[in-house]
């Protein structure tokens, strides 16, 4: 049984928020703006809004490695990185279109596009992009990316489409999926792909997930 539950506090940050952060020591969220071209910095213990960085145009993703915040910004084609202690940008990497969801695995930044199943690999060691790994050749819609709680794979809630197929252009076929990325070789796992409508019929556009800590149960938004 699930206990009732009712919330306790309501925190102002600021317009169109989208993703949300937790530094590891549990102390500050990172929540990024949209409406506002900024991420607002939240002071858990407190209960309050700390401060609200300009970060660029229509930020999306944002994770934490505790030192430094990385947030995708949609609309510039870029990651803002961003001090934590000083809360400013400190440096911009430059990414393919519409960059957004974000995962850090070791020295790495694993990045989605919005309109492709692709994901980008930064080297977080000199800030660089290292390539583009094409994860589902006909991917869309990809907001979020998941590590395993064993960091070997990541996986991808998208929407898969045939319109770009030639021989099926006047089908409109949309598949829930979520796609599985091998870390190691950072290649997609085709056979690992989970096709959601095959799992309930009545399911669309898988938006985020999340995994139990042994990693045996996924949840996906």
């Amino acid at each position: 049984d699930i206990p009732d539950m009712q919330l306790s506090y309501e925190i102002a940050v600021g317009d169109d928020p989208r993703t949300v952060a937790i530094t590891a020591d549990g102390t500050k969220a990172l929540v990024t703006l949209r409406g506002d071209n900024a991420l607002a910095i939240v002071n858990l213990s407190e209960y309050s809004l700390e401060s609200l960085i300009p970060v660029g145009h229509m930020p999306y993703g944002v994770v934490t490695d505790g030192h430094f915040a990385y947030v995708s910004n949609f609309a510039d084609n870029q990651i803002a990185v961003v001090n934590l202690q000083s809360a400013t940008v400190v440096q911009r990497i430059d990414t393919p279109d519409a960059p957004a969801g974000l995962a850090i695995s070791g020295t790495t930044l694993l990045l989605t596009h919005f309109y492709t199943g692709n994901v980008s690999v930064i080297d977080l060691t000199d800030s660089t992009l290292s390539g583009t790994v094409i994860v589902e050749p006909d991917g869309t819609l990809s907001r979020s990316i998941i590590i395993t709680p064993d960091g070997q794979h990541a996986y991808l809630p998208l929407t898969r489409t045939g319109l770009s197929l030639i021989s099926l252009q006047f089908m409109q076929d949309w598949f829930p999926v979520v796609s599985v990325l091998d870390i190691g070789t950072m290649s997609g796992i085709r056979e690992a792909r989970m096709t959601l409508s095959d799992l309930y019929q009545a399911v669309n556009m898988p938006f985020d997930a999340d995994f139990s800590p042994d990693g045996n149960q996924l949840y996906i938004v």
